[in-house]
């Protein structure tokens, strides 16, 4: 089972069980909260992150109805579309 702790030390290459070193302190980008939103608002889709020089400079989302089969006569309607930015 990867905990988070261990799984930062596969990420990071090292096998160590020691506590890696805290990371400094960064402030969290406003992008990272459209990102969060846009996966929260999506059953069924795709959320897409676009970078140019290292920046996130745009997000897309794709939204999928899921179509029930002939045989299954209740249909879910679908969420509201999120809000654009």
């Amino acid at each position: 089972m990867n905990t988070p702790h261990s799984l930062d030390s596969n990420l990071r290459g090292g096998a160590s069980h020691a506590p890696a070193a805290p990371l400094p302190h960064r402030s969290t980008p406003p992008w990272l909260k459209l990102i969060q939103e846009a996966v929260e608002a999506s059953d069924f889709g795709t959320v897409q992150i676009k970078v140019h020089g290292g920046e996130v400079v745009q997000i897309e989302t794709t939204r999928k109805i899921r179509v029930p089969s002939a045989s299954t006569r209740s249909f879910t309607q679908p969420t509201a579309p999120a809000e654009e930015y």
